[in-house]
Parts: C-alpha cells; sequence; structure tokens
C-alpha cells in the first residue's frame, strides 16, 4: 500500500456552504484556501441545518441520531434516544448504538457537482461492541431521491440483499464499505464479490449493475478500535475530473491508499452523473458496535501545478550554460483553467541570454525570466520544458537559482523551487612557462656552486 501524509483536518463547527466559498482547510494539495467547498457538515453541535439531511433507521432500530442533541430541531437530524452523550461542539453523528439488529443511516439531500472533482473527508469510528457490522459511505445520482437507504445487515445500507428480496438504495452510483465483519464482500449482497472478507474496504457499484463488487483488499490496520478515541480513522475519497476514484485511511500515521485507480465511468456502463447526493448507513445483527461519523467536508478538486528548476554540473566563467523549468501537475487533481506563469531569477554574474520552449512566451528583464503559456495542463502531465540560456561572467553573488509558478485556483498559491549553482575560478594564466621541480632544483644547486661537483662525482662511479 502507498503510504502519504497529509494535514489533519481541523474541528470545525457545523455548517452548510454552498458552491463559491472559500475553504480553509489542509489537505492532499497543501494548502486549500482557493477551494470551492461544496459541503461542511461537523456533527459536533446539537442540530443540522433544516431539511438539509433525510436520516433514519429501521422500525424496530434505534434511528441515526445527533450525540450532542438535547433535543430533536425541526428539519434536523434528531437527538439520540437518552442522549446528549456529549457537549454541544463535541458531538457525533451517530448511525448505530452498540445493541443487536440496529440500523441508521444520513443522506444529505442537496445535489453537489462533479464535473471538477470530487476530494471527500470525514472521520469515522466502529468501536465498543464485538466488531459487526461496519459502516458505508456512498454516492448516489442526484437527479435521484432516495428517502431510505439500501439493505441493511451485510448490505451495509448501499446494496441489495437476493436472501431477503430486498432492494438496495435508490439511484446508487458507488458504494464504498468499511466492512470489520466482512459480509458486504459476499455475493450475497449485491452481484459478485470473493465472500465473506473480514477488516475489508469494498467497492460496489452502481444500482443498474445491481450494486457489482468491483474492489476490495483486507485493510491495512484494523478499522475497528477499543473506544471512541482508539477507534478514529480519517477517511479521504478522491473522485478525480477523469472520474477515477482512490480511497485513503489514516490510521494515525498518516494516510494509506488502500483503493486506487477505481474508473467510476467504467463499472457503471460508461455512464457518470453531473451531480451527486451522499450519505452514510451502518448496521449490526448478532454483533454489534457503535458506528459513528463527524466532520465531513467535500470540496472541488484543484489544479495542483508545482515547477522545478535544474542544470548540469560545475560552471566556469566564461561558459554558456542552459537551465532547464519544468512545469507539471499532481495526479490527483484538476486539470489547469487560464494561463500558467513562470518567473526564474537567477544570480548577478550569470547573465540570461534567452529562453524558449514550445508553447511558452518568454521575456528577460535583467536577472529575471518571465515565461507564460495558454495550454492547458491536464493532471497527471507536464508542460514542455523552458530551456534558458545563460552566460557565466563572473562569480555570481549568490549560489541560489530561484523559478517559481503561478496558475489559476492552484492548490498550493505560491509553489517555488530553487536550484544551487557552482562557479569555479581557472588559475591565473602569466603567459610564462613554469618549470618543472626538477630544473629549478638544478637551477638551484648551480648558484651555490655544487651541481659540477655532483656530476663528477656520478662519473667517476659509474667508470
Amino acid at each position: 500500500m502507498q503510504k502519504i501524509d497529509f494535514i489533519k483536518k481541523a474541528s470545525n463547527t457545523a455548517a452548510i456552504v454552498t458552491a463559491g466559498a472559500v475553504l480553509g482547510l489542509g489537505g492532499l494539495f497543501g494548502s486549500t484556501a482557493n477551494a470551492v467547498q461544496l459541503l461542511n457538515e461537523s456533527f459536533t453541535g446539537v442540530s443540522t441545518p433544516s431539511n438539509a439531511w433525510i436520516s433514519g433507521g429501521a422500525a424496530s432500530s434505534e434511528k441515526a441520531c445527533l450525540t450532542a442533541a438535547t433535543t430533536s430541531a425541526t428539519g434536523s437530524i434528531p437527538a439520540c434516544v437518552g442522549g446528549p452523550f456529549d457537549a454541544d461542539g463535541d458531538g457525533y453523528l451517530r448511525l448505530t448504538n452498540d445493541q443487536t439488529t440496529q440500523s441508521g443511516f444520513a443522506i444529505y439531500d442537496t445535489p453537489i457537482s462533479a464535473t471538477a472533482g470530487l476530494d471527500i473527508q470525514f472521520t469515522m469510528h466502529q468501536y465498543g461492541g464485538t466488531s459487526a457490522d461496519g459502516i458505508s459511505f456512498f454516492l448516489v445520482d442526484g437527479a435521484s431521491n432516495p428517502t431510505e437507504p439500501g439493505a441493511y445487515g451485510g448490505s451495509l445500507g448501499y446494496a441489495s440483499d437476493s436472501v431477503l428480496s430486498a432492494p438496495g438504495i435508490v439511484g446508487g452510483y458507488v458504494g464504498i464499505g468499511f466492512d470489520v465483519f466482512g459480509n458486504f464482500s459476499a455475493p450475497t449482497f449485491g452481484t459478485g464479490g470473493p465472500g465473506v472478507t473480514p477488516n475489508a474496504i469494498v467497492v460496489r457499484g452502481s444500482e443498474a449493475t445491481n450494486y457489482q463488487y468491483v474492489n476490495g483488499v483486507v485493510a491495512s490496520s484494523s478499522l475497528h478500535g477499543t473506544n471512541r478515541t482508539d477507534s478514529a480513522r480519517d477517511i479521504r475519497i478522491l473522485v478525480d475530473t477523469d472520474s477515477v476514484m482512490s480511497v485513503m485511511v489514516d490510521y494515525g500515521s498518516g494516510y494509506v491508499t488502500e483503493l486506487a485507480n477505481i474508473d467510476l465511468k467504467t463499472i457503471n456502463g460508461n455512464t457518470m452523473p453531473s451531480t451527486f447526493k451522499l450519505g452514510f448507513a451502518a448496521s449490526t445483527g448478532g454483533q454489534t458496535d457503535f458506528h459513528e461519523i463527524r466532520m465531513l467536508s467535500v470540496n472541488s478538486l484543484q489544479p495542483n501545478v508545482s515547477v522545478s528548476v535544474s542544470h548540469s554540473g560545475t560552471l566556469g566563467i566564461g561558459d554558456t550554460a542552459p537551465f532547464y523549468v519544468n512545469v507539471s501537475n499532481d495526479a490527483n487533481a484538476a486539470d489547469t483553467t487560464g494561463s500558467i506563469t513562470t518567473s526564474t531569477t537567477l544570480p548577478e554574474g550569470i547573465v540570461p541570454v534567452s529562453a524558449s520552449g514550445n508553447g511558452w512566451t518568454c521575456t528577460i528583464t535583467g536577472q529575471t525570466v518571465d515565461c507564460t503559456t495558454s495550454t492547458a495542463l491536464p493532471a497527471g502531465s507536464s508542460l514542455p520544458v523552458i530551456t534558458i540560456q545563460t552566460r557565466v561572467d563572473s562569480v555570481p553573488t549568490s549560489t541560489t537559482v530561484l523559478s517559481n509558478v503561478t496558475a489559476a485556483n492552484n492548490a498550493n498559491p505560491s509553489p517555488q523551487d530553487t536550484d544551487t549553482v557552482s562557479v569555479v575560478t581557472a588559475a591565473p594564466n602569466t603567459g610564462i612557462a613554469q618549470a618543472s621541480p626538477a630544473t629549478a632544483i638544478i637551477s638551484t644547486l648551480a648558484g651555490m656552486g655544487i651541481v659540477g661537483y655532483v656530476v663528477a662525482r656520478r662519473k667517476n662511479l659509474i667508470q
């Protein structure tokens, strides 16, 4: 499994934010100050915005609830029976308690645009019982209007159940099971699957495919904990602008990519809704756990453009030397829109003479080279390299070449790179031939009247 470190989400109060609002959370792409936030709901307070969520559970079960709520506000996810269990600002969305045969769900009932990709984050807790069943997160077609989840038990509230003839969720597009017990992998819960696989992360397809089993892995660490604190698992789900999904889990020491390159169009008949609704569900059976969610955020993806600058070898005064500037976009990012500009500054003593690159327009002002292109940069791609030809006139005033790049709505607002240069000075050439050490010694001895004696003695010895 690939391990990736991310900045953890900060706790924040519950809020629903319309498209166009500014996001201030750190994440996969460093600073995300320019990202469009589509949904931000912490579930830590005493209510959710009126009529934003549809929630409930099976008739014989306690329903999904807010653990910090004292009373059930109109249109909100309700308070838990017997609650509150947590203080206002420190609550959770509880999908089930730790009793047998429980079920609960919550569906966000406003369509969210997926055209710029999706970056979905939340914290999940499964703890306190005997390890069953699990939690599902799902996306449904934004044009559909589900009022209840799919089948419970091994279906985790997303898929169908052929044994009970229970349907899956209406409009389901993709469901991800964080399945402690393991039944979400069984072929009776939808179509296909390898069989019961405990502690697994599993993807099932759309309602149109009868919730076809797509892929699954045994989790890199336990999805279950003994208590709320040690059961915290930060989840990150990315859907890029090509509809390719990745699923990551932070078990406490950095995110691990558990599933990657899930092409949602391919697994769902080459169709992709322009909007989605989303939700959570969980269930228990003869074995139990508390199942809880908090700190949900959904954001559009951004470009994540970076720059590198480099040269080869040690330079000498009088040399001509090329420097290379490369601009690339992260694979798990959005395509760029608008122009991209690089600016590279060379130290005094290294003179920029020319700059060019396919599709780039470059200008030189003093020690600075600026290049601009209107070429779109898809995720996972690089632009043609910029070559800056230079002349080394003198020992530079600094050893650092600095290059930065700007792109519209970039995840990192100020990406830059540096290159360290070394310039050597050649030994001075006086035009006077230098004597060899042996010649210098003989000359010195001759001045002392010793050479003739040494040579004479040597001749006598030879004879």
